[in-house]
């Protein structure tokens, strides 16, 4: 009898301190985030989240599209990233750049291999979370990044959380910087921010010489109008976009060509089409 109550203690110890061990283990668990771009500065407005991540000790792995040669030297482009991911602290064997031609991810070719390339990454390391260029229409790559994602994610069967954050679009008309269009189905969720991120943030900025005339603009909207301080940064869980219409109606900033190459969504449309049938998915 004292020895049947004896092994029940012990039992009953080892099943505490297994509960205990397994509860300590999912804690500590290190957290795994991927970022999709399109190209090398798309990081900016979503920077402050790569950083938050690695101040939390978790696995941060980038992974750019195209290779930004339209603007500057594809060489030069992504220097500027891998010294920007430098300062925020993302090691650089995390860095992927499959190098298709800036302003060419849009051909089916090339739309295919981004989401097999991508598709194969998320398996290999299996992310907790995703971030990706919103749908927006203000650069066809990033609309093309944003739907890389979404089809890798279901290829994979990924459990991850899945996100997009703002970057520019023309929606109503208007320039918008680091704003959503809206959506009725889903929350936008805000990141306050401090003086030490918006250090870390100009000194980001700073590090993009070659961009300098594509990003001033939108440095000069964010700091002068203190609106990064006062919003703080977006993102949103990935809606279910519809990728064969507009993200907004009238003209995407994309289709407002003032040099080539010039790109319309009738071009995007065309190969998301493709890609679908290609892959019977109608």
């Amino acid at each position: 009898m004292r020895y049947s109550i004896k092994l029940k203690i012990i039992v009953f110890i080892l099943s505490i301190t297994c509960a205990l061990n397994y509860l300590l283990s999912q804690e500590t668990e290190t957290k795994r985030s991927l970022y999709i771009f399109a190209h090398q500065d798309d990081e900016l407005l979503i920077a402050l989240q790569m950083a938050k991540d690695v101040k939390a000790k978790n696995e941060v792995y980038g992974i750019w599209i195209t290779d930004g040669s339209v603007s500057a030297p594809a060489d030069v482009r992504e220097k500027e990233t891998r010294q920007a991911m430098k300062l925020i602290g993302t090691p650089q064997e995390n860095l992927i750049f499959l190098k298709i031609k800036d302003q060419e991810s849009v051909k089916i070719e090339n739309l295919k291999r981004a989401v097999e390339e991508v598709t194969k990454f998320i398996l290999k390391i299996k992310p907790n979370f995703i971030y990706v260029n919103a749908y927006e229409g203000g650069n066809i790559d990033h609309d093309v990044a944003n739907f890389v994602a979404s089809e890798s994610y279901k290829n994979s069967s990924s459990t991850a959380e899945i996100y997009e954050f703002p970057l520019y679009n023309g929606y109503d008309g208007k320039l918008k910087v680091a704003e959503f269009i809206p959506r009725d189905d889903v929350e936008t969720i805000t990141n306050k921010i401090n003086q030490d991120d918006i250090q870390l943030l100009e000194a980001l900025f700073n590090i993009y010489e070659s961009q300098q005339m594509i990003i001033k603009p939108m440095r000069l909207f964010l700091f002068n109008e203190k609106k990064i301080k006062k919003e703080g940064f977006k993102f949103r869980k990935l809606p279910k976009h519809n990728y064969l219409s507009k993200p907004h109606e009238g003209k995407l900033m994309y289709e407002l060509c003032t040099r080539p190459p010039c790109k319309s969504f009738e071009e995007f449309k065309n190969s998301i089409s493709r890609y679908f049938n290609q892959n019977n998915l109608n």
